[in-house]
């Protein structure tokens, strides 16, 4: 917090005495600033107000909390890959939706499935039962060939597929990752653009 701000006091002071009229008063007027102690550093002293840098560095302040924003996307991207979360509950949530067994709306599961339903569901959203099944299949990566009727291959290895390592089925947006990697310097402004 700055207590008193010495140039708005000196201009003050300048505008209301002769020194305004007369540059040779301008002596005078900056020793009576000397004595009364504004010209002194000490005057100012750190804000304890919390929202200093939001009421006074607007522009920095989104920037951090900007980034501090695609820094959560990509922790929240992380962890609904890494636990399978996503892929596991959307096609669970999406079949007693569309059998009508829900009585409200999971909103955040929603967005994430519009926003992503190609990687989730492979293709459009299933509607049918057997579209659910054969959906949840491919994703579990079962091979297209298994669904058709004269299949006589092997059946799948559940046990085999819930073992391993999936791939990332939900990525952060492109803007916010190529943004992030322009804030952090690992990419030109060229390139962003």
């Amino acid at each position: 917090m700055i207590r008193e701000n010495s140039m708005i006091f000196f201009k003050h002071n300048f505008q209301e005495t002769s020194a305004f009229k007369n540059p040779e008063n301008l002596h005078g007027l900056i020793e009576k600033m000397h004595k009364n102690g504004v010209m002194k550093s000490s005057i100012l002293v750190p804000s304890k107000c919390e929202s200093f840098y939001y009421s006074h560095k607007p522009v920095y302040s989104g920037l951090e909390s900007l980034k501090l924003s695609f820094g959560m996307e990509n922790v929240v991207v992380g962890a609904a890959n890494a636990f399978c979360a996503v892929s596991a509950v959307s096609p669970l949530y999406n079949a007693l939706q569309q059998q009508n067994m829900l009585k409200g709306h999971w909103r955040d599961l929603d967005n994430i499935i519009t926003a992503n339903i190609s990687e989730i569901f492979r293709g459009s959203l299933p509607v049918t039962a057997k579209q659910m099944v054969n959906r949840l299949y491919l994703c579990m990566k079962i091979p297209v060939a298994a669904f058709s009727e004269t299949y006589r291959g092997a059946k799948p290895n559940f046990n085999h597929l819930i073992g391993r390592d999936s791939e990332e089925t939900i990525q952060a947006s492109s803007v916010s990752t190529h943004l992030s990697w322009y804030l952090q310097g690992e990419d030109s402004a060229e390139r962003f653009v």
